[in-house]
Formats: C-alpha cells, sequence, structure tokens
C-alpha cells in the first residue's frame, strides 16, 4: 500500500513535470508578437526567430522560371520521309508516262486514280510537257523545300501549306515550274510536330526545382523599421508564430508541443523506473528532482524570453550538475539532456546552442564527480568556470565563425560558468539538508573523528567506539564487493550503537572488572540492551543525522533475539515463564544493503571477537553460522541481496576478519634474573 502511494505522488510529479515543459513549449512560440497587416508600416526590426523560408518570394521566382520553359514537342521522322518518297514516286511516275510513246487510257486512269489529279491539269502538264532537266529541278527544289519545312517542324498543316508556298516563291525556280510546284507540294504537307504535354509538364518542374528556397537564418532581419509590409514578409512572420492572431500557433502546433513534453519526460519517467528506482519511490528526493529540474527550466525560460539575457548565460549546466552532485552522474546526464533539448525548443530550434550546452554540462558533469570535502568541490568549481567559455569557442570554431565572435563568446562563457559555480557549491549544503541528501561530502564530513557525537562515543564508550571501527571496516570492504554505497555503510557502521552512550558499562566491550548484569534479574538485562537501537535513533535525531543513518542505527538488530539472557531466564525461571516477545529486538528489519551489512558484521565481529581460538576454520564456521541463521529468521527479507552477494559478503567478512585477527608470534618471557 506504501509503495502504490508513492507511486501515485511520482506519477503526479513527473505529470506536474510534463504539463510545465508543455506550457514553456508553447509559451515560446508565442513570445514576441506583432499586430500588424500588409501595407503598414513597421515600426520596428523584426528577426527571424528560427531558419524560415520566403515561401511567396520564392514562389514568385518559381513561377518565372516556369514561365520561361517552352512547350516540348515530338517531332516524327517519318512524315518527312513518307513525304519525300511519295514526291519521288509522283516525279518517277510522270517521268515513266513521258518515255511511253502511246498512253492507254489504262495508263492515264491509273495516275489519276492514284494522285486524285487529273493527267490534263495545267500543273502536271507543266511538268509533262517540260525537260528531263526541268523535272529533275522541280523535283530537287521541291524535296529540298519539304526538307525545311519539316525541319522547321508543322505544328499546324493550314500554316505548314503556307509556309512551303512561300519558299517556293523564293525559290530560283521558273515561273512555270513554281505554279506547279505551289498546285502540287503542298498536297505532301502534314503535321509532324506535337506537343509533348508530358515532356513540357517536366520540363517546367526540373525549372522549377532549380530555384532555391529563399531563407532567412535566424537572428536575420525580416522586415526593417519604416518599411511597408509586403505579402511575403507577412507570410514569413505568420509562418515563424510572430503575428497576433495568426495561423502558426494553432491546435497543430499546441498538441505537437504536448507531444514532445510527454515524449522527452516519458523517458525520463522509464528511465528511473529501470535504473533507479529509489528516486520515484521516495517521495523527498522525487520533490528535489522536481525542484531543480523546474527552477532551471523555468528560469532559462524567463531569462531568454522575457529578461531577454544572451542566450550563452542561461543556467542549464547548473541543473545536470546540482542532479549529478545529489543523486548520480547516469541521472544528471538524462536531466541535462532533457534541459539542453528544452532550450533547443525555447531559442526557436536552435540545436546548435543544444549541441553546445549539452557538451558542456557532460563536460562539467564528469569533471565534478563525487567530490568527498568542500576543498575538491571548490576546485572543481573553479576549473568548470573555464569549461564553458572553451566549449563556446570550440563550437564557434567548428562553425567558422569570425574571430569577433569568438572573442564576443568568452565573457559570456565565463560569466555563465562562474555563476553556476558559485550557486551550485552555495546551494548544495542548503539543498543536503533541507531533503536529508548523503552526498559524499556530507558523508565524508559525518566520518570526521572530530565530530560531537563520535567524540561522545569514544570517551564515554571506547570500547563501543573501537567495536563500531572494525565493524565499519568490514562493511565498507563487503559493500564495494556487493555494489553498494560503502561510504553510506561506513558511517553508518560508525554511528550504529550510539544509542549505548546511555549505559556504557551494561555492554562487553566496556566492561574491565565488573558486570552489572550479574546484579540485576535477566529480564532487566535484555530490557537495557534492546533499547540501544532506539537510544541510539533518539540521540541521531538530537545531533540531526541524515535519515539513512537514522534507519541503519533502528534496522542493524532487525528483530533479532537476546539469546544470552533470554536463556538465562529460561534456565532460572522455565520456558513457560518466560515471553520470548520481552527478548526481541521491536526492528524494523534492514531495509538496505548498507543496514543488512551493519546488521551482519556487527554480529560477525562481536562472535568472532570471542572466539578462544580464533583459527581461519573457526572463523569462517562463525560467520558463515550467523550470516545463515539471519537468512533464516528472514531478516534480510527486505532487503534485494541476492545469493551471489552473500557470498561475496563471507568472502571480504573473512578476508578482513583475517587480518585483524591473525596469529601472533608467541615472544618468550624475559628472564627474571635480569
Amino acid at each position: 500500500m506504501k509503495k502504490e502511494k508513492r507511486s501515485v505522488i511520482s506519477l503526479f510529479l513527473v505529470g506536474l513535470m510534463t504539463v510545465l515543459t508543455a506550457v514553456l513549449f508553447f509559451l515560446s512560440g508565442m513570445t514576441a508578437r506583432y499586430d500588424i497587416n500588409e501595407g503598414e508600416i513597421c515600426p520596428e526590426d523584426i528577426y527571424a526567430t528560427r531558419t524560415v523560408v520566403d515561401k511567396v518570394y520564392t514562389d514568385q521566382l518559381r513561377k518565372t522560371a516556369e514561365d520561361r520553359v517552352d512547350d516540348q514537342y515530338v517531332v516524327d521522322a517519318a512524315v518527312e520521309e513518307n513525304a519525300k518518297s511519295s514526291l519521288q514516286r509522283f516525279v518517277n511516275d510522270i517521268r515513266s508516262l513521258k518515255n511511253q510513246n502511246m498512253l492507254s487510257e489504262n495508263d492515264v486512269a491509273a495516275f489519276e486514280s492514284k494522285y486524285n489529279r487529273k493527267l490534263g491539269s495545267e500543273e502536271v502538264q507543266i511538268l509533262f510537257n517540260g525537260s528531263e532537266v526541268q523535272l529533275d529541278q522541280f523535283a530537287t527544289v521541291g524535296e529540298n523545300i519539304l526538307v525545311d519545312v519539316f525541319a522547321q517542324g508543322v505544328t499546324d498543316e493550314v500554316a505548314g501549306k503556307e509556309s512551303v508556298i512561300q519558299k517556293i516563291e523564293e525559290s530560283a525556280l521558273s515561273a512555270p515550274l513554281q505554279n506547279a510546284a505551289k498546285a502540287i507540294l503542298p498536297d505532301y504537307v502534314s503535321v509532324n510536330k506535337t506537343l509533348d504535354e508530358a515532356g513540357t509538364k517536366e520540363a517546367k518542374e526540373r525549372a522549377r526545382a532549380g530555384v532555391s528556397d529563399v531563407v532567412y537564418q535566424r537572428g536575420q532581419i525580416i522586415v526593417r523599421k519604416g518599411e511597408i509590409v509586403t505579402e511575403n514578409q507577412i507570410a514569413m512572420m505568420n509562418d515563424l508564430g510572430l503575428l497576433l492572431g495568426g495561423t502558426s500557433i494553432n491546435f497543430k502546433y499546441t498538441v505537437g508541443m504536448a507531444m514532445l513534453s510527454v515524449f522527452l519526460l516519458g523517458i525520463f519517467f522509464l528511465y528511473c523506473d529501470a535504473y533507479v528506482p529509489a528516486l520515484l519511490k521516495e517521495k523527498s528526493k522525487m520533490f528535489l528532482f522536481f525542484l531543480i529540474y523546474s527552477s532551471v527550466l523555468v528560469g532559462s525560460f524567463v531569462l531568454l524570453h522575457i529578461v531577454k539575457i544572451n542566450a550563452f548565460v542561461l543556467p542549464v549546466c547548473m541543473g545536470g550538475l546540482l542532479i549529478g552532485l545529489l543523486f548520480d552522474e547516469k541521472t544528471a546526464v538524462m536531466t541535462h539532456l532533457l534541459l539542453c533539448l528544452s532550450i533547443g525548443v525555447f531559442s526557436g530550434l536552435d540545436w546548435q546552442l543544444t549541441a553546445v550546452y549539452l557538451v558542456a554540462g557532460i563536460a562539467i558533469i564528469g569533471l565534478f564527480g563525487k567530490p568527498r570535502t568542500q576543498l575538491q568541490t571548490a576546485a572543481r568549481a573553479m576549473i568548470g568556470c573555464a569549461i564553458l567559455p572553451a566549449v563556446f569557442v570550440l563550437f564557434g570554431l567548428a562553425g567558422s565563425h569570425s574571430a569577433q565572435e569568438l572573442l564576443y563568446r568568452v565573457p559570456w562563457g565565463l560569466l555563465n560558468g562562474v555563476i553556476t559555480a558559485v550557486v551550485t557549491v552555495g546551494l548544495l549544503p542548503v539543498l543536503e539538508a533541507a531533503f536529508d541528501v548523503l552526498t559524499p561530502t556530507k558523508l565524508a564530513e559525518l566520518a570526521n573523528p572530530d565530530k560531537r557525537l563520535l567524540k561522545r562515543l569514544l570517551l564515554e564508550a571506547s570500547g563501543t567506539y573501537h567495536h563500531s571501527l572494525t565493524v565499519a571496516n568490514l562493511v565498507e570492504e563487503a559493500a564495494d564487493s556487493i555494489g553498494a554505497n560503502p561510504a553510506l555503510a561506513k558511517v553508518g557502521a560508525y554511528y550504529h550503537d550510539v544509542g549505548k552512550i546511555k549505559n556504557p558499562g551494561y555492554f562487553k566491550e566496556n566492561q574491565v572488572y565488573y558486570n552489572p548484569h550479574d546484579d540485576i534479574a535477566p529480564e532487566d538485562s535484555a530490557q537495557v540492551i534492546l533499547n540501544h537501537p532506539p537510544h541510539g535513533v533518539q540521540l541521531a535525531k538530537q545531533y540531526h543525522l541524515p535519515k539513512a543513518i537514522q534507519n541503519i542505527i533502528a534496522e542493524h538488530h532487525g528483530t533479532t533475539t537476546v539469546a544470552y539472557f533470554y536463556h538465562k531466564a529460561v534456565t532460572e525461571e522455565g520456558r513457560g515463564n518466560v515471553d520470548i516477545a520481552d527478548y526481541t529486538y521491536k526492528g524494523p528489519l534492514p531495509s538496505s544493503k548498507e543496514a543488512a551489512l551493519v546488521m551482519l558484521a556487527d554480529s560477525c565481529e562481536a562472535a568472532v571477537r570471542s572466539l578462544d581460538e580464533r583459527t581461519p576454520e573457526s572463523m569462517e564456521k562463525t560467520v558463515r553460522s550467523i550470516i545463515q541463521s539471519r537468512i533464516e529468521t528472514g531478516q534480510l527479507s527486505n532487503t534485494d541481496l541476492t545469493l551471489r552477494d552473500i557470498e561475496n559478503i563471507t568472502a571480504s567478512f573473512l578476508k578482513t576478519l583475517g587480518g585483524y585477527f591473525h596469529a601472533r608470534i608467541q615472544y618468550p618471557e624475559a628472564d627474571k634474573d635480569e
């Protein structure tokens, strides 16, 4: 039931981030809008907020190019060949008739039927009665005229015939032959050149495609102050969403921005669910993430669109850096990617700006890593200040920007780096305290022996203090072998027994000559022992230790039993008169790998220390027996330890304990007489 509630809260916060992102995406497309119409005077310079095509002017240029394309035609060469062949047959038939001594009626009829022309007609008689030279001249000139006319292309038969007559009149033929040619040659003219509609369309399309888009780059002036606004300028402003009541900010745009936000935050949610489920389960952590993400997102939007500050001073890298220091580097990179993509949308889809911030942010996150001290944080912050201007300049060089532009980027990048470092270092301890986040720096601070509570433990329960140091060494090595947090496990071990400060003399490691348990009843002894975890939690709260440390203190005995005093009570009073609940820790069970490690190390260290003979065999038998007992009684059921983890823990404990309790050389006693 508790898990379901946390999931609902996480979904709500992720949903809230999605809505916020979508709203800011939408608003970024509605900034700097103008109430202006075609034909009016422009009140100020208007700049392109992103790359835009002047569609109206581009269409005009393409229409002009299209109009310049002539119609395409297909020429049928067979028409010309047929015409020349027909003319040649006609001349040859006349020559054949001329060479006959007598013409029969059948010959005449055949000729007239074949050519639909009377042999006695004037034009035929001119050729029939003329000389062979004249007939050849007619044939040659006639063929040349047909070739010329067909070469020009005959698209209209009437116009073709007129062209033939004109060329006959311009020829060197005699007047009689010209008369014959005018009557005969036009009959051989027909259309040989037809319109190629498909070819014409293709040629016009090629002409249109050959005209490139007229493009205005981001930051280029679309309309200058004092100019009369034209149709194409209005169209560009509308495409950019710069017109009040324009059509570019519409339902499609709104849905697009919403879908983009859902897509980006959906990927983030799936990433968290698969790789950092703790972020979705812990309300305070999720709220801290929401606060950082939303602050950087809203801050960048306000600075870019309302304050109108230079785009190279946006606090984009600050978000990823804080997430890296407070959570982990992978989540930091994922968050930084979301923020950089958002900046790209804010800046009118300026993906170069996105790339600049993405590279710079990943470099800064990788540089900072997990510093263990405030000094390391400050030192890395100083180096980080130089990363932003360096990356800004490198991208400028890659983009072949001028030297003036490169120098212009340096101070802005340096200012951004300084602000990012100073604000991050300043906010880090505040956020750590406000949201109870354990960073390596915080853990290193808690591990300092000069911390007041550790000093009290050393002075008031020195045996417990040294026992805690041994347990800390055990868990640190083991945590590293199973992928737990070594620093958290170590610090948790330092503080796990601070509750013994209240009654230090009742615990074996602090006793020298006197054991107060010898003088009180087993039940009273058990209560003193059982109360040290809750007393420890009280002290942890009093000294403002983080919740994770408090959990380890409360959980390090789980629901185990104080076996020694339970058996002593059974021996004295009988099993039926003893309630085992009076000798059992109240828990809760360990809820993390680190708490489980402290439980196991605490028990194993005490048990091995109490052995009369500490051989490798006896230590291994004892360690395995204790760990197996904790498994069988369900003490580790709330952790996600695997069998492989258990084996790694066992091996690590034995290695560390073997170093503590190794065999020692037996030195001979000094001679009493010396």
